[in-house]
């Protein structure tokens, strides 16, 4: 699943490519001018090269080494090696790293269409739930997912995009994996590819230029209690099909209910109640008087994962969840708990919040191979402002007043955008 990378403790600011086959040392020119400041090699044997022109730029190289069993913060997996300047350091363990995890984008079914999903809207493939959980379970380290593209499947830079954003809309950070094509494109100086390119190194340095609001908490009215036993370490659940709808929602585990409290929510999904223990219950009963609604799963949601220390439902798990999911969709119905975002098929939408409560961040992934046009989202606070941001620039947003708070519209989103809502300045 997870596993726990010993490094130096500046590996939590680093921003990860996984080194292609074929580049030599000389290619490390393309990374100048770019946010890439560490490069990940297969295997530490036979980079004695790269690592010493690595080192005269600054640049870590990190090794893959083996897999393993070994536990790390209670979750077992993969093991890394982290080189710097040539010598292998044991340091701060501050960044989590999976190699599984499923290829952002729209699923499609065989003749090219895209397929639907038990929300209705075209299916997103995406990491999100597990992301955020692992950020929920780890919120002090650095998540790295270094998820590849499906055998023979053709990746150009939109869809590169589509994997870089899927992770730091989330918090995290995808080791960016170039397509065996696409690299030697870019190698080889072919205008096609380095239009790929600027295009996914465009977005890298959009992402890490306004890493603060990718790193903030979720915020929103709705609670998912989970953790590793209850499939929360898992890639198409739950909270994936409750996000695929634009339903901002936040992950709380068990052991953390005490401040569920303070959240101010409004619903709290208690998908296994059999596994809290008796103070935790009290807890989410406290929530619940509190005001919030309080949904406690039966039997029938408590998920059969899968084998292996997979981190990707199955085929048979997606059943289980379609009958799940008609469930959940029943209980929430068209509540706004914090943001609604219409007219933004086959887009994923994450409502962040900043730790003083005075601004928030509305994350934007387009998932198609098009621009989404004439978005409008709804929040149920009132701001004084709203920008806009993508790669290509900024610009203000005019609000309005909507059915419960504020309203704003947004002409188009071609990949990425990040909306700043900011509240009024208090009087001194």
């Amino acid at each position: 699943m997870i596993a726990e990378l010993t490094v130096a403790a500046a590996l939590a600011q680093c921003v990860p490519m996984r080194w292609p086959a074929g580049w030599t040392a000389e290619d490390l020119a393309r990374l100048e001018g770019t946010v890439f400041n560490c490069v990940v090699a297969e295997r530490a044997e036979g980079h004695k090269e790269l690592i010493e022109a690595a080192k005269a730029k600054g640049i870590l190289v990190a090794a893959v080494k083996g897999s393993g069993a070994e536990k790390a913060g209670g979750v077992g997996g993969r093991v890394v090696e982290i080189r710097q300047r040539g010598e292998l350091f044991d340091g701060a363990q501050d960044v989590l790293v999976t190699g599984q995890g499923l290829w952002p984008g729209i699923r499609a079914e065989r003749g090219g269409k895209a397929e639907a999903r038990p929300t209705g809207g075209p299916w997103v493939e995406t990491n999100t739930g597990f992301l955020r959980y692992a950020r929920t379970a780890a919120p002090a380290k650095t998540v790295w997912i270094a998820n590849r593209a499906p055998a023979g499947f053709v990746v150009d830079g939109k869809k590169m995009v589509h994997a870089l954003a899927d992770a730091a809309s989330n918090g995290g950070r995808w080791v960016v994996d170039l397509d065996a094509g696409l690299a030697k494109g870019i190698k080889e100086g072919d205008r096609r590819a380095l239009a790929d390119w600027e295009r996914v190194t465009a977005a890298a340095k959009f992402y890490e230029a306004n890493r603060r609001y990718c790193e903030w908490s979720e915020g929103g009215g709705l609670a998912l209690v989970e953790d590793e036993r209850m499939g929360a370490l898992l890639s198409g659940g739950i909270m994936d099909m409750i996000v695929a709808k634009h339903i901002p929602i936040r992950a709380v585990k068990p052991d953390r209910l005490a401040a569920a409290a303070g959240m101010g929510l409004r619903m709290i999904l208690n998908v296994d109640p059999s596994l809290l223990s008796e103070e935790q219950t009290g807890q989410v009963r406290a929530v619940a008087r509190a005001g919030a609604t309080l949904v406690n799963g039966p039997p029938g949601w408590k998920m059969t994962l899968p084998e292996g220390g997979s981190i990707v439902f199955g085929e048979d798990q997606l059943k289980q969840l379609d009958g799940i999911w008609r469930e959940v969709n029943g209980l929430i119905g068209r509540r706004n708990f914090g943001m609604r975002v219409f007219g933004a098929p086959g887009m994923l939408s994450n409502l962040k919040v900043s730790p003083d409560g005075r601004q928030a961040a509305v994350h934007l992934v387009n998932y198609t191979d098009y621009p989404v046009e004439s978005i409008t989202v709804q929040t149920t606070e009132k701001w004084a402002s709203a920008r806009l941001l993508t790669p290509r620039g900024e610009q203000a947003l005019e609000l309005y007043a909507g059915e419960e708070g504020m309203a704003f519209d947004i002409d188009r989103v071609e990949d990425v955008a990040i909306i700043v809502l900011e509240a009024a300045q208090p009087k001194r």
